[in-house]
């Protein structure tokens, strides 16, 4: 007979389709054991694994079930006998079956007689601890699909719910409990569900998961939590329990080591099933729009007169207060740690993106923020994104921005070296995809005015991130277009980042009419004329960073001229820079800001006067004297020094360079 290392050989060896006989089936079946020894286990999994995966390569998804189902479907009818060590071997197969490739064991599960029959040799009779635990265990995998669950509910619910019950075994009642709690999740209502409430299967999981020392009971508990977490209540629950949640967290291994695999089975699918339940416990209501919320209160009154549907109460649950009050609890418990620590062990694409949507859930509040920068939350979060980025999950959509989202909002309200680390270097890792955040097809207008935000501030540190940015294929282009978003905050994010770019990188400094006459265009001009409309908007932000953008360019005689150029065209030029000088504190939200801000707008609207009026061009200089003569030029001043005073010479200064020139200019 075949060894496991024999099969190994032969099933990476074979070009073609693999072919195994009933020996070769067995030999296989026995390396997938719990029991079995040394390396077996995962020479067993290799096997299987390699197999499913050449067959579905070569045929298909539905030629390929069919044929991988021919290629077990005897061994497991030929095993459906009253001994107990051929029932054993069924049940190993299909729950492998189910963990590799869950199409086949689906399709042998339900095309056969093998549910009836494993009722009647082990539910309808007393078979040992061993036997029932793989029995429980194969449902629990099985009842995760919908194909499976009217078959399992209607033949083995009673049993499950009898195991669950009892205690002489934690693991046989916790597998039994995931597996009723995965049949009540569906949402077909022909299939019958477990007599046991779901709150209760979850408690009974709370319990095993923080007051028993058995790691395959937590395990499964684990799972089953994962699936029962979605209810508002139940996250209710768990998240009142501290001692529940420094069990779920302290079980995450701080480290790898010889020992971590073997110590529990199925680390992969552990810290998973942990990932889910913290992702589950942060979740916050999805912000809804005005038509869902006026549709939410027409089937409220619809349905006033009737009783209140079960879970209804959790909605109570969902609201501001109650999600900000259990982040914090789980935050408390440990969650961070042990989230950064699920990085570092996990291969999974898809647990390391579960892992983010929880961060991004945890960083939602600006108060814990700081605390997933001490967690390594952001180390984190670059290798989510590398490995999301060079192996994406498969049908990989949105979500698959959660990640870099959740590294923005931490780069938005900290320094970039306390996120990223000493040196521009350290942050230049994180330009690229918080670049592609912005420009993604599925990008939000939320995830675009926090990639823009978090740019900004990363083009802060110096020219060198700030050149990275601007030279990102069709980033320049896309904030161009932003500066016309009908949404504030969007203008306000991507005229902040383009005023940063303007100042430090000389391609985008020209692009906006910087540079040498010859360089002018008319499309800079155009650029020119928007910057000068935002100039002019109610948000203040956005008037800061675009008369700070019009006070670096016209710095260049061709700026200028454009500028003189589109006063002689629209008129609005004088006006809208007269405008900035003296600003109504009224205008300002916060009046602890408002001086600072006013003055900020006086300063860049005095360059931009200055810049002007220091034209070598004579014929243009007096043109646009004249115009600020006839605009008031000096009775603005006159109200500037008024309100300021004499004592900032920052203000004062160019105040007096501005009326030397316009005092020369009338003696001429």
């Amino acid at each position: 007979m075949s060894t496991i290392a024999e099969l190994v050989e032969k099933a990476t060896r074979d070009t073609g389709e693999p072919k195994l006989n009933l020996a070769e089936v067995t030999v296989l079946v026995d390396a997938l054991s719990p029991e079995a020894v040394g390396d077996q286990r995962s020479q067993g999994y290799v096997v299987l694994s390699t197999i499913c995966t050449k067959v579905r390569t070569k045929y298909g998804p539905e030629d390929g079930t069919a044929r991988l189902t021919r290629l077990f479907r005897p061994f497991v009818q030929g095993s459906l006998l009253p001994n107990e060590l051929a029932l054993k071997r069924v049940l190993i197969l299909l729950t492998a079956l189910f963990q590799v490739d869950s199409q086949t064991a689906i399709s042998i599960l339900t095309s056969s007689n093998a549910v009836v029959t494993l009722k009647q040799e082990l539910i309808l009779k007393n078979v040992p601890i061993q036997l029932k635990k793989a029995l429980a265990s194969l449902l629990g995998h099985a009842a995760g699909h919908a194909l499976c669950r009217s078959l399992i509910a209607s033949e083995c619910t009673p049993w499950l719910e009898k195991q669950c019950n009892q205690g002489d075994d934690l693991a046989l009642r916790a597998t039994s409990a995931n597996a009723l709690i995965k049949l009540s999740q569906q949402e077909d209502k022909a299939v019958s569900v477990s007599s046991i409430p779901g709150f209760e299967l979850a408690a009974l999981m709370q319990s095993l998961v923080s007051g028993t020392a058995d790691i395959y009971a937590k395990a499964e508990a684990i799972e089953g939590l994962a699936y029962a977490s979605v209810e508002p209540r139940i996250r209710a629950l768990l998240s009142e329990d501290p001692k529940f949640l420094s069990s779920l967290f302290n079980f995450v291994p701080r480290r790898l080591s010889p020992t971590v695999p073997n110590a529990i089975d199925g680390l992969s699918s552990l810290l998973y099933g942990i990932a889910v339940v913290t992702s589950n416990l942060v979740l916050s209501r999805p912000q809804r729009s005005q038509e869902e919320i006026q549709l939410e209160k027409l089937r409220n009154l619809a349905n006033s007169a009737q009783k209140p549907k079960p879970g209804a109460e959790g909605e109570d649950l969902e609201d501001e207060k109650h999600v900000r009050t259990r982040v914090g609890k789980v935050v408390d418990a440990g969650a961070l740690v042990a989230l950064t620590n699920i990085v570092k062990l996990s291969d999974s694409s898809a647990t390391k993106l579960v892992v983010a949507r929880s961060l991004l859930s945890i960083a939602e509040s600006k108060v814990h923020r700081g605390e997933i920068l001490k967690a390594g939350g952001a180390k984190a979060l670059m290798t989510i994104i590398r490995s999301s980025s060079s192996n994406p999950p498969p049908n990989a959509g949105p979500e698959i921005l959660l990640p870099i989202q959740a590294l923005a909002k931490l780069a938005i309200t900290a320094s970039p070296l306390q996120v990223f680390g000493a040196g521009s270097d350290a942050s230049l890792d994180a330009i690229a995809p918080l670049c592609r955040l912005l420009l993604h097809e599925s990008s939000s207008s939320l995830q675009q005015f926090e990639a823009m935000m978090a740019l900004t501030n990363i083009a802060s540190i110096g020219p060198v991130t700030s050149t990275h940015i601007a030279r990102f294929p069709g980033l320049v282009e896309k904030v161009e277009i932003l500066l016309l978003d009908d949404n504030v905050l969007i203008r306000r994010a991507s005229c902040e980042l383009l005023c940063n770019l303007i100042s430090a990188d000389e391609q985008i400094f020209r692009r906006f009419g910087g540079g040498d006459d010859e360089t002018f265009t008319a499309a800079a001009k155009s650029k020119l004329q928007i910057l000068l409309a935002l100039s002019d908007v109610d948000d203040t932000p956005t008037r800061l960073a675009a008369s700070g953008s019009l006070a670096v360019v016209s710095s260049t005689q061709s700026a200028s001229l454009a500028l003189i150029s589109l006063q002689e065209e629209k008129g609005n030029l004088v006006p809208i820079l007269l405008g900035l000088l003296v600003v109504d504190h009224g205008e300002i939200n916060s009046t602890s800001e408002s001086e600072q801000l006013a003055k900020g707008l006086f300063l860049r609207s005095i360059t931009c006067i200055s810049n002007l009026f220091s034209l070598s061009n004579e014929v243009s200089r007096d043109k646009i004297l004249a115009a600020f003569i006839a605009g008031g030029i000096h009775q603005t001043l006159a109200t500037a020094v008024e309100q300021y005073g004499t004592s900032d010479s920052t203000l004062i200064n160019p105040i007096v360079q501005i009326l030397k020139s316009l005092e020369m200019y009338q003696k001429r």
